[in-house]
């Protein structure tokens, strides 16, 4: 079994996968480093050298074409001869022994068709060696009971055969050769003849396959291809990941402890494991274990010198090493393929399987007995390993980002990334835009009387409690911002804001509030104006540490004070101003100029001013159409020619509408002819002269509180939105008021028109 294992329950290590993961963690740039320690138990009686190796993960699952997987070590060598094998005489049976003679001629028989086997093999040896001698031929011939003779014997007929056998067996001879003519009437010696067949065709199988190759090999797995791994260290150009120690000594039966440290080179946009890394650790027994045996072995024995013990002759090793050695060009076929071990021996990273190749290459040589020459196979490397431990070790460093709960605007962009090739290593686009969140705040230039201070954080209602709630949200100027760290680690950032807005405070979970905002330094009030004066808010360089899966508050206000006077349009009902706060995640801690990281979050403030529009009841009877010299905007209140000395008067009813939720208070002023002006052009004209005076139209109402927005109704066939003229029956369904509806109503103004002379009057009104 493995000597050395991981023990369980050790921090980030997954043994259910194979080979076990360990797990580094996810980092920011920020963080710079990563450390992760295991523990290797040896669980054998000897102490044992553990040796770490790092692959990355683009190494090991290269797929080009020229890769070698495999490395291949070949060595020919020359066939050795077998020299002929003499068998002894088998002496003759007895024949009064009953089947002694027929058993003994069998045996006979097929001892001779192995012989002829070993024969043929003998001949074609001694054929490819070249240097037989005829004289050794003929004796071996001459010799009975060898190969060569029985190949005579054979060569001969069946009497010339049988009556050498007989020469040689003596005076039996004869009584063999006639009982076993007399056998060969029966069919029973038939079925031996078709079993020595068999036999023979085995034998010769056997003998095929135990003839030996004309070379050897020894294959080995390739180291993985020197490739540049994306995520090394752009100024050494080295692995992230490093083991500490590379290398270290176990002892029985005890522990070590190893510490891998992930260097942050590049940062991803997600987290995925794309720090992957393979961690092979062999294992091999220390130099001084044979020491240690040797002295195991002879504790307790006595120190004389033990005769059954045999001579140890010395080493001939240096002698071979010594010899010369011959250069590639003057080998040929016949000789070993040494420059192939060479190549060999260049690509192997290992020391011992350098070293080995090395030995291999100057060529040790070993005399063989048939006197040839042979070049040593090349060994397999790390022949002394014996124990092996794979990890895979992954880890990410991410590009920092907090998540704002809220969905994000099409509308607005983020910040570009600070470099798109770190963008392109986990498959992303960096050509794809990234947007951002919005958060809107409301201000009202006028106080609703709902809301006790316009300052009031949070979002205020412009309807009573209880009743009805058609102004909805009236104001609206601190939000806060809610940031999440979903991220497996810590994020480092600061915050800076710009626009018409300011930072009130920065909360997080288990930690004081931080207050961005000094009453007496910020805001200063005059005793005389009453007027405040607000200056900018600078951004903070405090550096604040988010949590993994913590959350950070911020509290932003919208300050119309902060808004440029030129800003601000007397016609204009709503006013949007913009503003950003930019999150910057440093990629060094500790320095001011370092490369940062940018995150946006827009802030949008919309000013709202009341807005009124006059809607006139029509009276088709004094009505007319307006002439295009009427101004836009403008209402005509046509009513006819009245009689001046008549008791009866004529009225007129205007209905104003409040458009916004903003609450009006509005007044009527009346709008003198100005000296030497223009006059007001009017749609009709009368000879007489125009009278401007503004007592001969009395309004019912003349100033009031309106809150909005105001009840209308969308006109069948248009677009436009104009209140009811009478109120609806009872038998329409509707549903039921509520206590305070009737504020929301268009206030109904009455003019009467009551003229003192004979003449045109046209007067104009204001409502503001």
């Amino acid at each position: 079994g493995n000597p050395l294992f991981l023990p369980d329950q050790q921090v980030g290590l997954c043994k259910e996968l194979e080979p076990p993961r360990l797990s580094c963690g996810t980092m920011v740039p920020a963080e710079k480093v990563l450390k992760r320690a295991f523990k290797v138990t040896n669980s054998s009686a000897a102490k044992m050298m553990l040796n770490w190796l790092i692959y990355s993960k683009t190494q090991v699952d290269h797929q080009a074409d020229e890769r070698k997987f495999i490395n291949l070590a070949i060595c020919k060598r020359k066939r050795r001869e077998e020299p002929p094998v003499l068998e002894a005489e088998t002496p003759a049976p007895d024949e009064t022994q009953e089947g002694g003679f027929t058993e003994e001629k069998s045996r006979r028989s097929s001892m001779a068709s192995g012989r002829n086997s070993v024969a043929a093999k003998s001949v074609k040896s001694a054929k490819s060696a070249k240097s037989p001698s005829l004289e050794t031929e003929a004796s071996v011939a001459s010799v009975p009971g060898t190969k060569a003779s029985e190949e005579e014997s054979e060569r001969k007929s069946p009497a010339e055969a049988s009556a050498i056998d007989g020469a040689e067996e003596g005076e039996g001879g004869t009584t063999a050769v006639k009982k076993t003519n007399s056998s060969k009437e029966g069919e029973e010696p038939e079925a031996p003849a078709e079993e020595e067949g068999e036999e023979e065709e085995e034998e010769q199988e056997e003998e095929s396959d135990d003839e030996e190759m004309p070379f050897q090999f020894q294959m080995w797995a390739a180291e993985p291809p020197d490739i540049k791994d994306k995520f090394a260290l752009p100024v050494t150009g080295e692995l992230p990941i490093v083991i500490d120690p590379p290398c270290a000594v176990l002892p029985p039966h005890g522990s070590g402890i190893f510490t891998v440290t992930l260097n942050a080179s590049r940062a991803t946009a997600s987290a995925d494991a794309h720090y992957h890394y393979k961690l092979v650790g062999k294992g091999r027994f220390t130099e001084d274990r044979e020491a240690l045996l040797r002295a195991s072995s002879t504790q307790g024995k006595p120190t004389s010198p033990d005769p059954k013990e045999g001579t140890q002759l010395p080493s001939k090793g240096d002698e071979v090493r010594t010899l010369p050695q011959l250069s590639p060009e003057f080998l040929d076929d016949s000789d070993s393929d040494a420059e192939l071990n060479l190549e060999v021996g260049k690509s192997s990273s290992s020391h011992r399987a350098s070293r080995e190749l090395s030995r291999s290459a100057s060529g040790p040589q070993a005399d063989s007995p048939d006197g040839l020459v042979e070049l040593e196979l090349q060994e397999e490397p790390d022949q002394d390993v014996v124990s092996t431990l794979v990890l895979d070790c992954v880890g990410d460093v991410i590009i920092p980002r907090l998540t704002v709960d809220k969905k994000d605007d099409p509308a607005v962009e983020d910040y570009p990334h600070l470099d798109p090739s770190e963008v392109a290593l986990d498959g992303s686009n960096a050509d794809d835009k990234r947007y951002c969140a919005m958060f809107k705040f409301l201000h009202s230039a006028v106080p609703h009387p709902a809301v006790g201070r316009q300052d009031l954080g949070g979002t205020s209602l412009g309807g009573a409690a209880g009743g009805s709630q058609i102004p909805g949200m009236v104001s609206n100027m601190i939000r806060n911002i809610p940031l999440t760290n979903r991220n497996a680690c810590n994020l480092f950032c600061r915050f800076r804001i710009s626009g018409p807005f300011r930072i009130l405070e920065i909360c997080q979970a288990g930690k004081f509030p931080v207050k961005l905002v000094d009453p007496m330094a910020v805001t200063a009030r005059t005793q005389k104006k009453g007027k405040v004066q607000v200056k900018a808010q600078e951004g903070p360089t405090q550096l604040f540490t988010v949590e993994k899966l913590e959350n950070l508050n911020l509290q932003v206000e919208f300050v119309p004070e902060l808004v440029e006077a030129s800003a601000w349009q007397a016609k204009q009902i709503d006013h949007v101003f913009e503003g950003d706060i930019t999150i910057e995640y440093p990629r060094e801690v500790d320095s001011a100029g370092a490369q940062t990281d940018l995150q946006r979050i827009r802030l949008v403030a919309t000013s709202r001013k009341p807005a009124m529009r006059s809607v006139l009841v029509p009276a088709p009877h004094l009505d007319r159409p307006l002439s295009p010299s009427t101004e836009p905007g403008v209402i005509v209140v046509e009513f006819g020619r009245v009689h001046v000395e008549t008791t009866l008067s004529r009225k007129r009813v205007v209905l104003l509408l409040n458009m916004t939720n903003v609450l009006a208070k509005w007044q009527l002023h009346h709008v003198g002819k100005k000296k030497g002006g223009k006059e007001i052009k009017i749609s009709r004209m009368e000879e007489g002269g125009v009278v401007d005076e503004k007592d001969a139209f009395q309004f019912d109402v003349t100033s009031g509180h309106l809150r909005g927005p105001s009840k209308d109704v969308l006109v069948p066939g248009s677009s436009e939105r104009v209140p009811r003229w009478f109120p609806l029956s009872p038998a329409v369904p509707h549903a039921l008021p509520s206590r305070d509806e009737d504020l929301f109503e268009p206030t109904k103004v009455t003019i009467t028109f009551r003229p003192d002379q004979n003449s045109v009057y046209v007067s104009r009104f204001r409502v503001q």
